[in-house]
């Protein structure tokens, strides 16, 4: 039996949408090639809305690691009997699970958008930390201090 994947529904809430719209040209065509613009287009959602949701990208990717964040911590919590290591460890599984069905799109950001600073601080202290913006050339390294994204 061939192998049948349903089309995915458009989410009814316009910044789900635009989210949705913006990892899928993001995956498409890559992440700085895409602007706000066609995000709106590809949503179908009017410019003037999407600018009074979002002012950037950045806004946008904002409000996606807002997102998992909450899908994460909305699930049960580890036991606390749980060793630390445990319970880290269950934590980040658990982010990695929500961040599943968004990888292609997060590749070609990751691909194409840390070289640009204000990615960086779109998602600052979780992502961009984990990602090693510090180690890229011309990025200081958190441990000078000095131009790393503040919370």
């Amino acid at each position: 039996m061939p192998n049948r994947r349903r089309a995915r529904r458009p989410p009814a809430d316009p910044k789900q949408r635009l989210i949705a719209a913006a990892f899928q040209l993001a995956a498409s065509k890559g992440w700085r090639q895409t602007s706000l613009a066609e995000i709106a287009a590809t949503a179908g959602i009017p410019l003037d809305e999407t600018y009074a949701l979002f002012r950037s990208k950045a806004a946008l990717l904002r409000e996606f690691r807002r997102g998992i964040d909450a899908t994460v911590l909305g699930q049960r919590a580890p036991a606390a009997s749980d060793p630390p290591r445990d319970r880290l460890f269950d934590v980040l599984m658990r982010r990695f699970e929500a961040l599943k069905p968004h990888r292609a799109g997060l590749r070609a950001i990751l691909r194409d958008g840390w070289a640009i600073p204000r990615c960086c601080r779109a998602c600052r202290r979780s992502s961009a930390r984990w990602a090693g913006c510090g180690r890229r050339p011309g990025f200081p390294s958190p441990a000078a201090g000095a131009g790393w994204p503040r919370a």
